[in-house]
């Protein structure tokens, strides 16, 4: 039986000059993009010029498509936002016809380019005049949307030059939003193809995480593969490398590599050049050709879309091809400590990348192996029906197969079938990036031991529920999604009578602290029914920690309840109007503004202990009547008079 090794996705990009190390900016010239034709539309609305973030606004296409100027923004372009239903599109423009091979992606949708022969700039919405761009997913040639988060490499058919790029994302219901958002693209003359994904992907730490480095995925940036979080027993070095291996199930043609996302400096890629009937892992130094060096490579952090080529003097044909990990990355900023003193490594993508010139992408789909090993049988007896849990062990007792888990079989005499591999490979975080595949080898001849569990099923009985999951569970468009937020939990709630509301039915108000992700303010029918939610209230990284409605007769009747919150030592009173709106009362910092620091009217010290607000200023509840809103600040001992119409402090009384 034959073993297949992989390394780490590498992605090899065609240029025209042979590169060792981590490439400078691509040969595409930022002159020939044409930002009068950067535009955005929505189905079969008229299009305007892309406006997205600030930088996006400034810098046009340049935001996006790597030149030999510059490198993109790492903020990308989101495009087609809105409640309207429709695709959305995004056009890119040259002001001339550029030959195009493949584009190399981070998220966007599905790609097409503009046909020779339609006029410029071209309709986003006429399918008919854009030639649709193809790449490989699970061995199958696709125009499948490459989404958020994801890399791609699309090629194009043999001989196309065009004028024109255009995206596309068609939003599906479960979306958390309706607009495509593109990291970034590196445009290639050359027509080449990713075959990293159809290799065995080995590496020698963290072997349960290979499968991240060749799933085409940027894994949320500190959820890729690494060698582990505190890093390697010694600093990463020629003497103690990190080793990543690809292996196919035959010898494939590679030019290039491209290192997505990559946590190390330098590096050496080694060829293997042994029998077919070798195991390439157990090779010696002598099988292995060294055929290129990657140098000064970079992380380009926070870019979800940052390349470093390695191309090699010539073609190399090859059934696997190894990196050896011989430098950490200098760490800088936000990833400072993540290098762990020189010990930490990690790689978002590494792709492989074979030329095909006039060849099509199905030519390097890889048949599948028909070396197939008989089944065995695992007998076992239950005294009654009830769950197993297999695994199997080698002769030094160590786990190589998680053969069934919490299975159900019936009483008395059972099989388990075993087809004689192991599932070391595994990737316990699989989930995180979509990837369930499980990759299996042939176990060595020997003896395997069979140890088992059984237990009846688990009596489960409702009781009452701890936290609503949402209707969905996740963000959505009109906010009526998800429950709550990542890190805290609700703190407050305030009762809207109907009299008070725009269609006459109560409402319910929840509030948390801190909002990061979901919402830390949301609304509600008496049933529970989520009607919509916000992040932030009144100010960065508050939610609603407190909540108070004002019943008095002179009442503001636009203002539905009050927000109170604190935090770093400002107070913030916002108003939630009847239309769902923020209304700001008042803002003041209490004490001295941390920035800079004052000497007088000192903060308290922090109250050791307490996460459920400001811990120096803390502000326990708000209460509200006639337009005056009470604050209790627990810390000072004191109540704090604000007149919510006038926005200003109308008295301070000390209380214990």
């Amino acid at each position: 039986m034959k073993a297949f090794l992989s390394l780490f996705g590498i992605l090899l990009l065609a240029q025209s000059a042979t590169l060792h190390a981590a490439s400078p900016l691509p040969a595409f010239d930022a002159s020939l993009l044409d930002a009068s034709t950067f535009a955005e539309r929505i189905g079969t609305a008229p299009e305007s010029l892309v406006q997205g973030e600030k930088a996006t606004a400034q810098l046009g296409p340049k935001a996006v498509v790597w030149t030999k100027q510059a490198t993109t923004h790492w903020i990308g372009v989101t495009y087609g936002a809105g409640k309207t239903a429709g695709a959305r599109y995004l056009r890119i423009g040259f002001t001339q016809t550029s030959p195009v091979g493949s584009i190399l992606v981070g998220g966007g949708g599905s790609l097409s380019v503009l046909k020779s022969e339609a006029p410029y700039p071209g309709d986003l919405a006429d399918d008919s005049q854009w030639i649709p761009a193809k790449r490989l997913v699970n061995g199958a040639e696709t125009n499948e949307e490459v989404a958020e988060g994801a890399y791609g490499l699309w090629v194009l058919p043999p001989g196309t030059s065009t004028r024109a790029l255009r995206f596309s994302h068609t939003p599906a219901a479960r979306d958390k939003g309706t607009a495509g958002h593109l990291a970034g693209l590196w445009l290639l003359s050359d027509r080449l193809g990713n075959i990293a994904p159809q290799s065995l992907v080995q590496s020698r730490a963290r072997e349960d995480a290979s499968m991240k480095l060749v799933d085409e995925s940027h894994n949320r940036t500190w959820n890729t593969w690494e060698n582990a979080e505190e890093g390697a027993p010694f600093p990463i070095s020629p003497e103690h490398p990190e080793i990543l291996t690809l292996t196919w199930s035959r010898a494939v043609t590679l030019d290039r590599l491209c290192l997505l996302w990559a946590g190390f400096a330098t590096c050496e890629i080694d060829a293997f050049t042994g029998a077919d009937d070798t195991n390439v892992r157990e090779a010696p130094a002598s099988a292995w050709k060294h055929v290129g060096t990657g140098e000064n490579l970079k992380t380009f952090y926070p870019s979800a879309l940052g390349p470093n080529w390695i191309a090699f003097d010539q073609p190399v044909n090859t059934r696997a091809i190894r990196v050896r990990i011989t430098a950490a990355t200098k760490g800088v900023g936000h990833y400072e400590k993540k290098v762990k003193e020189g010990k930490r490594v990690w790689l978002g993508e590494l792709m492989a990348l074979v030329p095909l010139k006039n060849d099509a992408l199905v030519s390097i789909v890889l048949p599948k192996s028909q070396e197939e090993s008989p089944p065995i049988p695992v007998r076992f007896t239950l005294p009654e029906a009830g769950l197993v849990t297999l695994v199997i062990e080698d002769k030094a007792g160590r786990r190589v197969r998680n053969l069934v888990s919490e299975t159900p079989f019936p009483a008395g005499k059972n099989i388990a079938w075993w087809d004689g591999s192991d599932d070391l490979l595994r990737d316990p975080e699989a989930a995180k990036h979509g990837v369930y595949n499980i990759p299996t080898r042939p176990v060595v001849p020997g003896d395997y031991t069979v140890r088992g569990l059984w237990r009846k099923p688990l009596s489960l009985h409702y009781e009452f529920s701890l936290y609503n999951a949402g209707k969905p569970a996740w963000e959505t468009a009109d906010k009526t999604g998800c429950w709550g937020t990542s890190h805290t939990p609700p703190t407050s709630i305030a009762f809207v009578p109907g009299s008070r509301t725009t269609d006459g039915k109560p409402l319910i108000f929840t509030g948390c602290y801190v909002a990061e992700g979901g919402h830390g303010l949301q609304w509600l029918h008496e049933d529970g029914t989520k009607l919509g939610g916000q992040g932030w209230v009144g100010g960065t990284w508050t939610g609603a920690p407190t909540l108070a409605v004002d019943t008095g007769a002179n009442a503001t009747a636009a203002h539905l309840c009050y927000v109170g919150s604190v935090w770093e030592g400002e107070l913030r009173l916002t108003a939630k109007t009847t239309t769902f709106g923020d209304q700001p009362i008042f803002k003041t910092q209490l004490g001295d503004d941390p920035r800079p620091k004052k000497p007088t009217d000192p903060r308290p010290a922090l109250l050791e202990g307490f996460e459920g607000g400001d811990r120096q200023f803390v502000l326990s509840s708000i209460a509200v009547h006639d337009g005056l809103i009470v604050c209790a600040m627990l810390r000072q001992n004191e109540l704090i008079f604000v007149d919510a119409k006038a926005g200003k402090i109308t008295g301070r009384l000390t209380m214990e």
